[in-house]
């Protein structure tokens, strides 16, 4: 997310924390950022999202505790050794949701099939975004 989109986004939000671990995540995963690679500072990403730097603590805290990042001795925040594996895992439960959802609207397991199936034909078609 760029600066200003997130800045629009925490106007009202008590949990801003929250969405800026989000956001890292999501840029560590995006990125591929290998395991052990630093990240920026708790000051750039304080610059970056223009909160405090306690908020970005906060975020980094929530990511450590998700298995995202640790912390090495320097107090140097990193991305964790089992990056891969916790990636796996974030696909694994957004694939559960997206089934068990489909399966709240009444579709069997072959009907989801089809609709992804076609899902994946428009997007190979040359429609980037499908129906997103």
């Amino acid at each position: 997310m760029e600066k200003k989109s997130l800045k629009n986004e925490f106007a009202g939000v008590k949990c801003k924390y929250r969405l800026i671990a989000q956001d890292i995540q999501f840029n560590i995963f995006l990125t591929r950022m290998k395991a052990n690679t630093p990240l920026p500072s708790v000051r750039s990403y304080a610059e970056k999202y223009s909160v405090s730097p306690n908020t970005i603590v906060c975020a980094f805290r929530l990511l450590k505790n998700n298995g995202v990042i640790y912390s090495n001795r320097t107090n140097n925040y990193c991305v964790s050794e089992k990056i891969e594996q916790i990636r796996i895992m974030i696909a694994d439960k957004l694939i559960c949701n997206l089934i068990t959802g489909m399966e709240h609207l009444g579709y069997s397991h072959k009907e989801f099939l089809q609709i992804f199936n076609d899902y994946l034909d428009t997007v190979e078609a040359g429609d980037i975004m499908g129906k997103c």
